[in-house]
C-alpha cells in the first residue's frame, strides 16, 4: 500500500553492488524517509536477490572502508592508518578519492550512533576504535573542522557497497567540542533500474541524495575477512 495514514507514501528501488542486491527506500506519512529492513540485522534497505545462494555476508550492517572525495583527505587517511597498524588498515590513492582500507569489517551495532570524543575511551565497541584513530589523525594532519565521508562494505560476493556516513567534527586540542556522528544509509549509492511508486515519489520529501561513485582502487586484503561478524 502506497497512500494512507498507516501506508508508504513513496518507495524507490534499484540494483546496488556488482552480485545482485536491491536498496529499497521509503518515504512514510509526515515526510520520514524509512529504509526497509529484511530483518533488524540486515543493512538498511538491502538484501540478496532470492534467485542467488543465501549467504551471511549482509547479516550485520557494518564497513570496512572509508571514502574520502576530498584528494587533501589521503594524509588523515595515511595518519589513521599509521595509528592503526598495517594489519589493521592501509590506503589506496587514486590522486583524487582516497579510501582507507580495513582488514576486518567493522559491524554497526546500532543503525545511528554518536559519540563525544572525550568519552569514547567508554566504548568498548570495536567501531569507537576505529573513530578515535581518525579523530586523533584528524588533529595531527590539520583536517577541517567538520567533515563528511562515505563508509561502505566490500566484498567478494558484492563489490563495494556503500552503507553509511560518518561526520567528524574537531576541536583540534581534541579536548572541547569534538565529535563524530555514524549513520547506516544507503543514500550515496547509484540505483539501477531504479522504479519509482507512490503519490510523493517525485516530490522534495522524498529527495535522492547524491550517488558516490564505489572506489575503482585494487582492494589490498582478502575480501570477506571479518564481515560476517
Amino acid at each position: 500500500m502506497l497512500s494512507g495514514d498507516r501506508g508508504l507514501l513513496a518507495a524507490r528501488v534499484g540494483w546496488v553492488g556488482t552480485g545482485g542486491l536491491w536498496q529499497l527506500d521509503v518515504l512514510r506519512k509526515y515526510g520520514r524517509v524509512a529504509p526497509a529492513l529484511e530483518s533488524r540485522r540486515r543493512p538498511a534497505g538491502t538484501k540478496p536477490v532470492p534467485a542467488r545462494p543465501r549467504t551471511d555476508t549482509w547479516a550485520r550492517p557494518g564497513w570496512n572502508y572509508v571514502l574520502s572525495e576530498r584528494p587533501e583527505a589521503s594524509a588523515l587517511f595515511r595518519a589513521a592508518a599509521d595509528l592503526l597498524g598495517p594489519d589493521r588498515g592501509t590506503v589506496a590513492d587514486d590522486g583524487h578519492r582516497p579510501v582507507l582500507c580495513l582488514a576486518e569489517a567493522v559491524p554497526c551495532d546500532e543503525l545511528d550512533t554518536d559519540w563525544e570524543l572525550g568519552s569514547s575511551h567508554r566504548d568498548p565497541r570495536p567501531e569507537a576504535r576505529l573513530i578515535e584513530a581518525l579523530a586523533l589523525a584528524g588533529a595531527r594532519t590539520g583536517a577541517p573542522a567538520r567533515s563528511s565521508y562515505v563508509l561502505g562494505l566490500r566484498t567478494d560476493a558484492y563489490g563495494c557497497v556503500h552503507t553509511g556516513r560518518l561526520t567528524l567534527a574537531l576541536d583540534h586540542s581534541l579536548m572541547w567540542c569534538s565529535g563524530a556522528e555514524r549513520s547506516v544509509t544507503g543514500e550515496c549509492n547509484a540505483l539501477h533500474g531504479e522504479q519509482v511508486a507512490g503519490e510523493y515519489a517525485h516530490s522534495a520529501y522524498f529527495g535522492r541524495g547524491r550517488p558516490v561513485p564505489v572506489p575503482a582502487v585494487p582492494w589490498p586484503y582478502t575480501a570477506d575477512r571479518g564481515t560476517s561478524p
